[in-house]
């Protein structure tokens, strides 16, 4: 397999491109996985109902209920780490505070058994804050602690929506390697085709838009 986009007018991508695209035709077959749940299939009732609270449209209830599981010492650290990611998602998407995003996400690595998805939610968020460099940083540490494709896939994802955010012209080259094998995996996925036709467009490559 090569990463190089277009031998004839383009350098190969980075040798890292290369590895990110073997993890990922390596990893297990089985249907396009999706991106990381902050809540698992088996949840708490006290999870369940800030679940239902937040589609009510009743943040302050359910911010309320999912601290109640971060103050009872019987909680478990399943519920725990949904708690925090959903503090840290409240935080971020009706406060603006990324500082306070940022805590609630380390406190859930810290006592998570795999961090990956943690580190990914993370990255989404940076890259919301158009803070490329931090959103950069997080998605190589969701790829380096992933277990499992799904983690990986969306590892990849994250990496070159950073790149592509920094839009160095190496950095061009290992995001379109990327996103193009995370499109392989996930046909017509639009959070993926979309960054990969807007850095078709700024490398030119007329190839590459086609395949967006």
């Amino acid at each position: 397999m090569t990463c190089a986009l277009d031998h004839r007018r383009r350098a190969p991508a980075p040798i890292a491109a290369c590895a990110w695209i073997w993890l990922l035709a390596s990893a297990a077959c089985g249907g396009s996985p999706s991106a990381p749940s902050a809540i698992g299939p088996a949840v708490s009732p006290t999870i369940a109902a800030a679940v239902q609270a937040y589609e009510a449209y009743d943040l302050a209830t359910s911010r309320a209920l999912y601290r109640s599981v971060l103050a009872r010492a019987a909680s478990s650290t399943e519920d725990r780490v949904a708690a925090h990611r959903a503090l840290a998602r409240y935080a971020w998407q009706f406060d603006g505070d990324l500082a306070a995003a940022r805590r609630e996400l380390a406190r859930a690595r810290q006592i998570a058994e795999h961090a990956s998805a943690m580190w990914a939610q993370q990255a989404r968020i940076e890259l919301a804050a158009k803070r490329a460099s931090d959103a950069l940083a997080s998605a190589e540490q969701a790829a380096a602690t992933a277990h499992g494709a799904a983690e990986r896939v969306e590892a990849a994802l994250l990496t070159g929506q950073a790149l592509l955010a920094l839009s160095t012209p190496a950095g061009l080259l290992q995001a379109a390697s990327l996103l193009l094998a995370v499109l392989e995996r996930r046909p017509g996925h639009t959070e993926t085709s979309e960054p990969l036709l807007r850095t078709a467009l700024a490398l030119d490559q007329g190839v590459l838009v086609l395949a967006a």
